[in-house]
């Protein structure tokens, strides 16, 4: 009985890690966004994205624009 507890404490310990971790690897999958990715979005109301960021270097939250809005950069 002894030989049980210290495995079965464990796999309880890390159960809430892994159900974090497969609902993350989970959301990857569908969406190409982690949780964490989908609560920045929320809270910033931008488009938030972890790998975007790190693989195309861009910032990690993007303010989307409408397509019809322009900027003018034009120094003169």
């Amino acid at each position: 009985m002894k030989r049980l507890i210290i495995p079965v404490s464990l796999v309880l310990a890390l159960s809430g890690c892994a159900v974090y971790t497969g609902a993350s690897v989970g959301s990857v999958a569908v969406t190409g966004k982690t949780i964490g990715d989908h609560a920045s979005s929320l809270v910033t109301q931008a488009d938030c994205n972890a790998w975007r960021a790190s693989i195309e270097l861009t910032y990690y939250c993007e303010y989307l624009r409408e397509p019809g809005t322009t900027y003018n950069r034009n120094g003169y």
